[in-house]
């Protein structure tokens, strides 16, 4: 029996969201109150990117504080696709980013995984095609306003622009802060 899904915000979620595109090299994101404040690319395979990862984590959850915005969330994109040794390769991304989140004191509790296509069918006009990394570039060079946008990163931008509204994302806060955007 699949559950429904959680309706999403209106308004961004009151917290901080790093956003990740698990790959051997990432594209992570972070906002906060549905801000962008910083975005970029990261190696999961060369011999610092552990050290690496868990700086970007230590990074995102130093967005939070106590007056209106208290909590941070990991949002990991789902591996799908591509065979078993891709799936492989994401999974072991993926690990590394849970890790550093836990290294740097981010909740287990707060991490949410997305497939491509829900944040792609929220976020973009396409959600396959040729085009499709096309349309997450554009749309990440708007969001960003800059025109280096890296494809890792863009899809990391784009993934959290959905979570900053997810009902899924809302799931995984508290309460008081559901209830602060009319949750």
């Amino acid at each position: 029996m699949t559950h429904p899904k959680p309706p999403p915000s209106v308004k961004p979620w009151p917290c901080v969201i790093l956003a990740v595109d698990t790959a051997s090299n990432s594209g992570w994101a972070i906002y906060r109150n549905g801000e962008l404040l910083d975005s970029g690319e990261q190696s999961t395979t060369d011999a610092l990117a552990y050290i690496d990862v868990s700086h970007q984590c230590r990074a995102a959850l130093e967005y939070c504080d106590e007056r209106d915005c208290s909590e941070g969330v990991l949002v990991l994109e789902r591996p799908w696709g591509g065979g078993w040794k891709a799936a492989a390769g994401l999974a072991i991304a993926a690990k590394m980013w849970r890790d550093g989140w836990a290294n740097a004191g981010g909740s287990e509790r707060r991490i949410v995984r997305v497939y491509p296509q829900t944040w792609r069918s929220s976020v973009l006009a396409v959600t396959r095609g040729p085009m499709l990394k096309l349309h997450e570039r554009e749309f990440a060079r708007r969001v960003k306003n800059s025109s280096a946008v890296g494809p890792d990163e863009a899809a990391a931008i784009c993934i959290g622009r959905w979570a900053c509204h997810a009902g899924e994302v809302g799931k995984v806060l508290p309460a008081k802060l559901r209830k602060a955007v009319g949750a």
